[in-house]
């Protein structure tokens, strides 16, 4: 008897040790894909980096680095209690600064921190450049701490109405891409274009500084986009669970070749040569500025990392359903949208110097649609009605993201606007946000080593502005031309 009762006693135990082995897997599963989503923020930040010239460097990754600050706090005071606390269909009302929220809850807060510091950063990029700081601060802690948390109840928290009525967005195309695109288009047309943008109506280049920065921010950003969406399991111990992932993470992968290759057949359309990443003599030097260097930038690379982008921000909505062939085909037809969205950004004369608009809205908005058409459930696998009904809630979900994040940030941008803290001034957008408003230099080399108010020292005076061409350019800027062009003609 007391045999049977020893055995009675480790076979309990074992059970226990085997539920409390598959919850902490749980648990390491989401810690694990949310510090790789964290990790995101690097890559945002060396993307845009390179991106903006190298005169408001230190201002965007100052940015990027708030987005981080800002929006944990905010997130974690209010946020993950309007999104994911019990409340009503519209928002939650409860686990304000984690208050009450049991401690099974903390990694998926922690995941969940994640999504909305990356809705965040879509909009800081699409700004850059000309934003003022302390605009920034505001619009960063009121759309990571409301705008975002709202609408995401809707969509996925407990009892949100969107949810609850069939809307599915498995990784976010919708809540997370489409929500932050909406919010930088606002932003993007409420700020205007940058000086020089476009010029007696027609548009000139604004080239990036620095290449190899934006393809290792690229790099980085494929490698968190895959526990983006494959993280969105949210589980690894129920039977499936693993597979599931796999085809998450194969399905990003896909999508991601997909439509970068979308440009390669385009520029072989377009010149005749299979472009993939020509030479650049001066974005290896990290001090292209100017924007009569827009020939020596290849473009074509830039497109290519907006392409792959593109097409992972497609397959976010369905992925966990999609076979390579379907999320082949999201991914080439998220590509041609993103092409089609640029330039008709470009003919509004919005600038989007990042092209989150492109990307994140004409990849989410297709992503919405592409889940429950191209799901092995959807529409175009299965004669249920399941995937017609999801398809359907999907586009009231669109609708209903797009008019939320539309009206609240055209009310914020433009309160921000009035009260002249949303854009710096010209002269501080001429010089550059670095020298104005951070006093840290990220190329001190290449850029003016004064400061307004200081006086200026023979090695400084490029600071002044000075006539090129019909127009104001900083001094330093015209005399690295001129070094440039010299090196390049010796002879001359």
């Amino acid at each position: 008897m007391a045999e049977i009762n020893a055995n009675n006693v480790t076979l309990v135990q074992l059970l226990e040790d085997y539920e409390s082995l598959k919850i902490n897997i749980n648990h390491f599963f989401l810690i694990v894909v949310s510090a790789i989503i964290f990790f995101m923020q690097a890559g945002f930040a060396l993307l845009e980096a390179g991106t903006v010239r190298a005169k408001n460097v230190t201002s965007i990754l100052t940015k990027n680095i708030s987005d981080m600050l800002i929006g944990g706090l905010t997130f974690w005071l209010c946020g993950y209690g309007f999104a994911f606390g019990t409340g009503n269909g519209v928002l939650g009302l409860e686990h304000f600064a984690a208050i009450g929220l049991e401690k099974s809850g903390y990694s998926f807060l922690f995941f969940q921190s994640t999504f909305a510091a990356t809705c965040a950063t879509i909009i800081s990029g699409a700004i850059a450049e000309r934003s003022h700081f302390n605009g920034y601060v505001v619009f960063s802690a009121l759309i990571t701490g409301v705008i975002y948390p709202i609408q995401t109840h809707w969509c996925w928290g407990p009892g949100g109405w969107l949810g609850e009525n069939g809307y599915y967005d498995f990784a976010g195309s919708g809540v997370v891409h489409l929500a932050g695109a909406t919010c930088a288009l606002v932003a993007c047309w409420i700020m205007g274009p940058r000086i020089g943008r476009f010029t007696h109506g027609k548009l000139r280049d604004i080239p990036a500084n620095n290449i190899p920065l934006v393809a290792t921010g690229f790099f980085i950003l494929v490698f968190g986009f895959l526990a983006f969406n494959g993280g969105s399991q949210a589980s690894m111990n129920r039977p499936g669970d693993g597979e599931s992932v796999a085809m998450v993470f194969y399905a990003t992968l896909i999508a991601c070749c997909s439509g970068g290759a979308i440009v390669l057949i385009a520029f072989r359309l377009k010149t005749g040569y299979w472009k993939f990443g020509p030479t650049v003599n001066g974005a290896l030097t990290g001090v292209i500025q100017e924007l009569d260097l827009m020939k020596n930038i290849p473009r074509e690379v830039q497109q290519q990392i907006a392409l792959c982008f593109t097409g992972m921000v497609s397959v976010c909505c369905g992925c966990d359903g999609f076979y390579p062939w379907s999320a082949c085909l999201a991914g080439a037809v998220g590509g041609l949208i993103y092409i089609v969205i640029a330039q008709l950004v470009i003919k509004l004369k919005i600038d989007d110097p990042i092209e989150a608009v492109a990307v994140h809205g004409g990849g989410g908005a297709w992503g919405l649609i592409a889940g429950p058409l191209l799901r092995e459930d959807g529409v175009l696998s299965s004669s249920a009605s399941a995937g017609t009904q999801m398809l359907l809630w999907n586009l009231i979900g669109m609708a209903c993201i797009i008019a939320w994040n539309g009206l609240t940030s055209f009310v914020l941008f433009g309160t921000l606007h009035k009260l002249g803290v949303l854009r710096v001034n010209e002269e501080c957008e001429l010089k550059g946000l670095d020298l104005f408003k951070h006093d840290d230099l990220a190329y001190p080399e290449w850029t003016p080593k004064s400061l307004p108010g200081r006086p200026l020292s023979s090695e400084s005076d490029s600071s002044t502005l000075v006539q090129d061409m019909g127009r104001l350019v900083p001094k330093d800027e015209l005399l690295f031309r001129t070094r440039r062009k010299v090196n390049q003609n010796p002879g001359a």
